[in-house]
């Protein structure tokens, strides 16, 4: 039992470590590298490294589709918000309409950011 955990902390341990290159902008091979030299063999440094090379793509995908969603949303309401006070406006008595350029530009912004994230994932 004691054994156990010792080894899970140390498997916890070496994720840990290599997460944190990885969030340094490590590459696989550098991150397998690193992991080699601080004692692990080759074969599990690999898996390692693909597991959490994988693991930062799936976020990266999530965060991409997140920022996909909240720039649709900003932009959409944005585009809606001004369609619809300028159809107020031009209707019989006239008036002022808003267009908001802010949450459509920002909303676009974030729709483009959001597919390059889900790309590069």
């Amino acid at each position: 039992m004691a054994e156990d955990k010792e080894q899970e902390k140390l498997v916890e341990a070496v994720y840990a470590y290599a997460a944190e290159l990885a969030g340094q902008g490590k590459s696989r091979r550098q991150i397998q590298q690193a992991l080699t030299e601080k004692g692990l063999d080759a074969a599990a440094a690999e898996t390692v490294a693909g597991n959490i090379m994988q693991a930062k793509a799936t976020e990266s995908r999530k965060a991409g589709v997140r920022n996909l969603i909240v720039g649709g949303l900003w932009c959409g309401g944005g585009t809606l918000v001004t369609i619809l006070t300028f159809a107020m406006a031009s209707g019989g008595g006239g008036g002022t309409y808003v267009v908001a350029w802010g949450a459509i530009l920002f909303g676009g912004i974030q729709m483009i950011r959001g597919l390059f994230q889900m790309m590069a994932g």
